[in-house]
């Protein structure tokens, strides 16, 4: 038995591993028959007006977790008091901070101040909702071994209900390349983790990985969901930004920046006209056509009029924008 929370027996006569569990990284080495190296996993989970949800999610993640060194964040918008109150009583019985703060124009900004303010001490933090339920039990050992595999790219989450990028994984190397600050907050809705997709995409490529942990949840509608081609074309506006972006956390990482490969380009553009095809289709079923809220207003006025001054030419393969 090595260390506090882990236990690993060394088969011998295979010549690997027999038991591994607890939440750890164990590594074979010349001359060593093990070494454990320890590691704490951030789960911060976004929410806003389902409480039940949100016990269900956070105490199924607790109860399927094998370690101790999983740091649960919550961010908490103040004037939903059912959720705060609920929050802050399960803090009471599981690892868990409160981040409760006013609701903010964009989810990534929730996600952002989680990481930024909380999990800092984490080697990889998942970025999660109330509505995705863990269904793999030692998700956490899953987490473990991926990054193990992708130490400085994100990861994701595999689900048998989504398809897409929708629980990412950000490993210590990203966040610190990001300066603890990783998704952008020009958006409400989906444009936050497609956003991220397509960064990571320009630094390491298609395909982007998948962790065996998987989780489960319906999809709700959301008031944040409305008019999708406005939100496409302003996405399609803003490629000079996130070409900038790859490029410094290319960097950050110690690469050297090469542009981005014609067949990497390619199958993004691919991904963001199906959005354009199918966006409003898809606002139909899970858009909330209830009147939008004030938070949301103040993102729509800021980028309606930053549209509005943006002029862009194409020249080829590059979008400039002045």
């Amino acid at each position: 038995t090595y260390g506090k929370h882990c236990a690993t027996r060394y088969n011998q006569s295979y010549g690997n591993w027999f038991w591994l569990r607890r939440g750890v990284r164990l590594h074979r080495r010349p001359g060593l028959k093990s070494m454990v190296v320890f590691m704490k996993i951030g789960y911060a989970i976004i929410t806003r007006a389902r409480p039940m949800a949100l016990i269900g999610t956070l105490m199924t993640a607790y109860k399927l977790r094998a370690s101790d060194d999983v740091q649960f964040a919550c961010a908490v918008d103040e004037d939903d008091r059912e959720v705060v109150d609920l929050a802050r009583r399960l803090a009471n019985d599981i690892p868990l901070i409160v981040d409760e703060r006013p609701a903010p124009s964009s989810i990534g900004t929730k996600w952002n101040r989680l990481c930024h303010d909380h999990l800092r001490d984490c080697d990889v933090v998942c970025l999660m909702t109330e509505r995705m339920v863990p269904i793999t039990s030692h998700w956490d050992v899953e987490i473990a071994a991926t990054l193990e595999a992708c130490p400085d790219r994100p990861f994701y989450w595999s689900s048998p209900v989504d398809q897409g990028f929708a629980a990412p994984c950000l490993p210590r190397r990203w966040l610190e390349a990001s300066k603890w600050w990783p998704l952008t907050e020009r958006f409400p809705f989906w444009f936050t983790d497609m956003w991220l997709s397509e960064i990571q995409a320009m630094v390491h490529g298609f395909p982007l990985p998948y962790t065996r942990a998987a989780y489960a949840g319906q999809r709700k509608t959301t008031m944040a969901c409305r008019d999708v081609p406005f939100w496409t074309k302003f996405y399609d506006f803003l490629a000079p930004e996130r070409l900038a972006e790859a490029k410094r956390i290319t960097e950050a990482l110690g690469y050297v920046w090469q542009g981005v490969p014609l067949a990497v380009a390619r199958k993004i553009d691919a991904r963001t006209q199906y959005l354009r095809d199918n966006g409003a289709a898809m606002e139909k079923i899970v858009g909330d056509t209830s009147p939008i809220a004030e938070r949301h207003l103040v993102l729509y006025h800021h980028n309606v009029a930053q549209k509005l001054r943006l002029v862009c030419y194409n020249f080829g393969d590059y979008l400039v924008a002045f």
